[in-house]
């Protein structure tokens, strides 16, 4: 399974974020400036950071097939004011996507934050992994959050489970 977050900025389709499914677990990362950055959940439970040939190793956690009912991956902040350019790539349609997850980009005008959690859900827990994101709405003092959009995306290589993507909006 592979997928991309885009959305259209000044007339151009933009890639934020890429997320890839292999043997050894799943991968999300990022565009633009910080494109050598990912986290890797791995079958194992293991998380980590890669910076181009650099590992930080995070924590180890729940092995895949052992997840009940979610796990997050990473969430991942997207300030939308001046600058924000450096979180994009020019998206060019490629055969290395089977799905595409699409903002639309007057939504994400209407906050100055788009903030992107993503999880390893077990089938039939989509429900409690929407749920856990409604604490975090108004859990900063003048700051509040919207879902923008929920997707969830079968994985192939490990079955029974989805890939949550999150995406939320705020100020």
């Amino acid at each position: 399974m592979k997928a991309v977050i885009i959305s259209e900025f000044n007339n151009s389709f933009k890639k934020l974020v890429w997320i890839e499914e292999c043997k050894g677990g799943v991968y999300l990362g990022f565009c633009g400036k910080a494109k050598d950055l990912h986290y890797s959940y791995h079958k194992d439970g293991t998380v980590h950071i890669k910076h181009g040939c650099h590992y930080l190793h995070l924590y180890k956690t729940e092995a895949i097939n052992n997840i009940k009912s979610f796990v997050r991956i990473t969430s991942y902040g997207i300030t939308l004011e001046k600058g924000y350019e450096f979180a994009t790539s020019d998206y060019v349609r490629g055969k290395d996507s089977d799905f595409i997850i699409y903002i639309n980009p007057e939504i994400i005008k209407r906050g100055k934050i788009l903030q992107i959690d993503s999880f390893i859900v077990r089938k039939g827990r989509e429900k409690d992994c929407i749920n856990s994101l409604k604490p975090s709405y108004n859990s900063i003092k003048e700051q509040s959050f919207e879902v923008i959009n929920a997707s969830f995306l079968n994985l192939d290589k490990f079955r029974g489970f989805l890939i949550g993507i999150m995406l939320q909006g705020g100020k």
